[in-house]
């Protein structure tokens, strides 16, 4: 949908690391993903993936905390429209 900025954590016991994988990955490509895009931070805010978009998959990431945001952001639309 349109006008979605949400963050997903994913969060195992403490001590516990996260491997995330893509199998399949398809976001509206942009130039510089101005509009809609997701980004992959670590607990302690590393950044794994900085704004990605298109089909590409993106390479495995492998957590150094026992948290992983997923912030996923679209934009509201056709330009000049709200």
């Amino acid at each position: 949908p349109n006008n979605v900025s949400r963050t997903e954590t994913i969060q195992v016991e403490l001590g516990g690391l996260l491997l995330l994988q893509f199998t399949a990955f398809n976001i509206q490509s942009t130039p510089n993903c101005a509009f809609d895009y997701l980004t992959i931070t670590d607990g302690d805010g590393t950044t794994f993936l900085e704004k990605t978009c298109g089909s590409t998959l993106p390479n495995n990431i492998t957590s150094t905390s026992n948290v992983i945001n997923l912030f996923f952001k679209t934009f509201l639309g056709k330009l000049g429209k709200s």
